[in-house]
């Protein structure tokens, strides 16, 4: 029986910890505290590990307790960060599902992935860091945090639009200290022929055995999709020929998603962000191939894609719910529930949270967004 780890129970850890619980093997989930939302599945042994020495402790228990090797997936992009930072001897002790070091660490990093992506031919936004914005720039511009490790919403939203230079110096002035050097700034890119697209993929050694391209429908929370569907359009074909080109190049292994800006009508796009693992709504690629955890569990069996005229429609179903009511309050008609009504029945559904066998993180989803609701806000 193979026997799997999980370092991270983000929504992606979530995932994986359902379908590997589902199925014969031994199964680890590591959190960096009991609170993220896949800690409260009932599949996997728990543990928590906030430090390096305390994952390197958890590993070397389960290699010791089967005497092999585990399978080892990263479910979140916080614990990625933690484990580049804090335990890479993470990636050589286990059976990784992921590319090497080297590859990881130059597309986790904005900067060293931008870089690439130029080499290669790809366009990415124009980017400054916080201290060179300056009063002659075109503006609005957007300021997102280069890392996920010093992320802290409470503080910064995930992206901010600064549509002014009166407006990027308050917004400035509002930056700790430690976080300016997190933060990035760039060019905002938009138009009525631009959809922001999120392409997901899982690499074998520099091929590609499955993939999924998709876009954010909803928000709740800026740069959250709460609603994404599948997006199938002719003009992607070449984009996915450049990026599998690209990936390909890199010898790249495991799970990856990569989200850019693509012009419908002119087919140009830029790339805005590389996840170098799995990512918050690859429960999509799962429903499009329904093999795929069976293959990590045994490579020789086949991936296939599920033949489906639907596209599959991924829906974050509490988060979707507050900015369907947002949009409501935004555009001052119910006509809205008719859009989001069609998106649920036109499509093949995944619900993130909801498992009819796993319903403790629904509930502690929902405990959590009371707690944020009635918790006093910083002044």
């Amino acid at each position: 029986m193979q026997t799997v780890l999980i370092a991270g129970m983000g929504y992606p850890g979530l995932f994986l910890a359902r379908e590997f619980g589902k199925r014969p093997c031994n199964l680890y989930c590591i959190g960096r505290h009991k609170n993220e939302i896949g800690m409260y599945s009932k599949y996997g042994r728990k543990y928590v590990a906030s430090t390096g020495q305390e994952l390197r402790e958890v590993v070397e228990h389960v290699a010791k307790t089967h005497g092999t090797r585990p399978i080892a997936l990263v479910g979140s992009g916080i614990y990625l960060d933690f484990i580049l930072d804090e335990f890479p001897e993470f990636v050589q002790m286990t059976d990784f599902v992921g590319s090497d070091l080297v590859t990881l660490k130059k597309l986790n990093s904005k900067v060293d992935a931008y870089e690439a992506f130029r080499q290669a031919g790809i366009k990415v936004p124009r980017s400054f860091q916080l201290t060179n914005v300056a009063n002659d720039m075109d503006f609005p511009l957007i300021v997102k945090w280069s890392t996920k490790m010093g992320y802290d919403p409470l503080e910064i939203a995930k992206t901010t639009v600064v549509d002014s230079y009166a407006h990027f110096e308050k917004f400035a002035a509002s930056v700790k200290e430690e976080h300016a050097k997190e933060l990035i700034v760039q060019e905002f890119i938009s138009g009525t022929e631009v959809v922001e697209l999120g392409y997901g993929a899982y690499y074998d050694h520099g091929t590609e055995l499955a993939r999924i391209v998709f876009y954010q429908k909803r928000q709740y929370g800026k740069g959250i999709a709460s609603c994404a569907v599948e997006f199938r359009h002719q003009g992607m074909k070449r984009v996915e020929r450049q990026l599998q080109s690209f990936l390909s190049g890199l010898h790249y292994n495991g799970f990856v998603e990569i989200d850019l800006l693509f012009n419908v009508k002119s087919g140009d796009y830029h790339v805005l962000d590389v996840n170098p693992r799995p990512w918050a709504s690859i429960k999509m690629l799962g429903a499009k191939y329904p093999g795929l955890i069976d293959h990590l569990l045994d490579p020789s069996r086949p991936l296939r894609e599920r033949e489906s005229a639907r596209c599959v429609c991924f829906v974050r179903i509490l988060n979707d719910l507050l900015a369907v009511v947002s949009e409501i309050k935004k555009q001052r008609r119910l006509s809205v529930l008719g859009d989001v009504a069609r998106d649920y029945r036109d499509h093949e559904l995944v619900i993130d949270e909801f498992d009819g066998w796993d319903l403790r993180p629904l509930l502690g989803c929902l405990r959590r967004g009371a707690k944020s609701v009635f918790k006093p806000k910083r002044k």
